[in-house]
């Protein structure tokens, strides 16, 4: 889950879909899988999901939606500040793993 400080500073859209390819490229080596959280979007920012969802394609990685990560956030007392996880969100978003990808991957 990586890019929140990207689509909130001043990386351009291209330049976030590159680096995360490059990033995606590394890390999928040796039939390791990887698996991507899609980040909940500001408002005028729907491209970026899409790149998201190009570059997950692209690489076969497995995509938790955005929809499932900003439950997590959303859940009270999970962030600090309303965008980083507190001790609380970390416990959230591991069951999250533990439910959506783990049974997956041990099948």
């Amino acid at each position: 889950m990586i890019g929140g400080n990207d689509i909130l500073g001043d990386t351009s859209a291209a330049d976030f879909e590159s680096s995360l390819d490059e990033l995606i490229t590394h890390a999928s080596v040796d039939a390791t899988t990887v698996i991507l959280f899609e980040l909940p979007l500001p408002p005028l920012h729907f491209e970026w999901g899409r790149m998201i969802r190009r570059v997950a394609d692209r690489h076969g990685c497995r995509l938790i939606s955005r929809r499932v990560v900003a439950e997590v956030l959303g859940g009270d007392g999970n962030t600090v500040d309303g965008i980083h996880l507190s001790q609380a969100g970390h416990a959230a978003m591991a069951r999250l793993v533990e439910t959506n990808v783990l049974p997956a991957s041990r099948k």
